[in-house]
């Protein structure tokens, strides 16, 4: 006869406490998940309540401390029980507000400060946004931002020389072109006529501009990647135009008696204007040479440099 053997395993009561032990993790292992799930909801809430705050505060200050006061609260159309703050042109610009006391409330969406009761700050604005909740509730956010004061560019006094510069004076317009192409505000466009048709006041050509037109654009501010040849002709005349170029910039006309020409003119090469029959009263900036010939008249003035406000301040740039 063969020896019996003894077979061993677990008792009951062992695997009474291993599934015990086993759903105790299980179950702790899934409150872990249930838990995580939960907290990365709410961080994807908080981030887009605050990515929604910081561009709305953002827009709302720069425009405010501009002294841009064009936007306001109006009822979302497709959307029941929302408001949007709008833009002068009606245009929303941030959506997903909460109704206060049923309603769009202009005076709770931008008040003016008091110093005392009826007594405004000039300047000084608060604004309260009412967000909504999940659970239908109202989170408010308030904050407040001043008016930056307009402050004249011209300097002190304007001595012989100080609007016609060259060399290591004058700082570099290339890093401010760099800057200014990918703004909202500045149109990319070479085109002379869609400048004079536009509203905006900033353009950008990623090109040469060749016998380019400037009659019509006063008051706008033109920037070429590379260089910038213009025309006066038939005497048209164009005040308060800014021409920036990170290459040379070169003038010629033709058919001018009293035409007249006025603006800043600033580049990283060298500049040549003139023409017979033209006046000119502006600024001319190269941190290489210029040269001015033929003009019937030439005279400087720093009040040009205000074209390039808020962005750039040349009168702080410049080399004294």
């Amino acid at each position: 006869m063969m020896p019996s053997r003894r077979q061993t395993g677990f008792t009951l009561v062992e695997l009474m406490v291993a599934m015990a032990i086993g759903t105790i993790i299980i179950l702790g292992a899934g409150q872990l998940f249930l838990t995580t799930f939960q907290t990365f909801q709410k961080v994807d809430e908080l981030n887009r309540k605050q990515e929604t705050v910081i561009f709305a505060t953002s827009r709302l200050v720069n425009a405010y401390r501009k002294g841009e006061t064009g936007y306001t609260l109006a009822k979302t159309t497709d959307i029941p029980n929302e408001c949007s703050i709008r833009n002068s042109s009606g245009e929303p610009i941030v959506g997903g507000l909460a109704l206060y006391e049923g309603e769009c409330s202009t005076e709770r969406f931008v008040r003016a400060g008091e110093l005392t009761p009826g007594e405004p700050i000039e300047g000084y604005h608060r604004f309260t946004l009412d967000f909504k909740r999940d659970d239908g509730s109202l989170e408010s956010l308030s904050f407040h931002t001043m008016e930056r004061q307009k402050r004249s560019c011209l300097p002190g006094g304007n001595e012989e020389g100080d609007a016609f510069l060259a060399g290591s004076r004058v700082p570099s317009p290339v890093s401010f072109i760099d800057s200014m192409q990918g703004r909202d505000e500045v149109l990319k466009t070479c085109s002379a006529s869609e400048m004079r048709e536009s509203s905006e006041k900033f353009f950008y050509c990623d090109n040469n501009l060749n016998n380019f037109d400037v009659e019509g654009l006063n008051g706008k501010v033109i920037m070429a990647e590379q260089g910038i040849s213009f025309q006066v002709n038939n005497n048209q005349s164009t005040v308060d135009i800014g021409l920036v170029a990170k290459n040379a910039i070169n003038m010629n006309g033709s058919n001018n008696q009293n035409a007249q020409l006025s603006g800043v003119f600033w580049s990283a090469q060298n500049i040549s204007l003139g023409s017979n029959g033209v006046s000119f009263v502006g600024s001319v900036l190269s941190t290489s040479n210029f040269t001015m010939n033929n003009f019937s008249s030439q005279e400087e003035s720093r009040e040009s440099w205000c074209l390039l406000e808020p962005y750039y301040s040349l009168d702080e740039a410049v080399e004294e």
